[in-house]
């Protein structure tokens, strides 16, 4: 004769674990219930699967992503006060050549004056 887990006589072609249902050791409830158990495993990992690894890499691009949006923020507002004919940019942008007549600054150059200009407009707005 052979009993459950329970203890219970076992009635023959019934699960061990599972004594209603009608198929042999391991039945299909012991199948989903270790399979509902293995992805709950792999959800809530300790730090050594795969799934926490993407993770990381997907924090890491996000971080990236926010670097380089706040860059292309500055970049943009930038260009708008260079657009803006009441901005007074155009005093801070040229430099005098001598002879030459006035020259445009360039590359971080540029980018120090304009951010000059529009700090001061900062400061005056409050």
């Amino acid at each position: 004769m052979s009993f459950d887990i329970y203890g219970n006589p076992l009635a023959r072609g019934h699960c061990e674990v599972h004594p209603h249902v009608h198929e042999e050791y391991p039945c299909s409830v012991c199948i989903s219930e270790k399979q509902s158990h293995y992805q709950q495993q792999n959800y809530q990992c300790s730090g050594g699967c795969e799934s926490e690894h993407y993770l990381g890499q997907a924090q890491e691009h996000i971080e990236h992503l926010k670097r380089e949006i706040e860059l292309l923020r500055q970049d943009a507002e930038r260009y708008r006060c260079l657009r803006d004919p009441c901005s007074g940019v155009e005093h801070a942008i040229f430099y005098s050549r001598g002879d030459y007549g006035r020259g445009l600054m360039s590359e971080n150059m540029l980018d120090d004056a304009v951010d000059s200009v529009m700090q001061k407009k900062k400061e005056a707005a409050k």
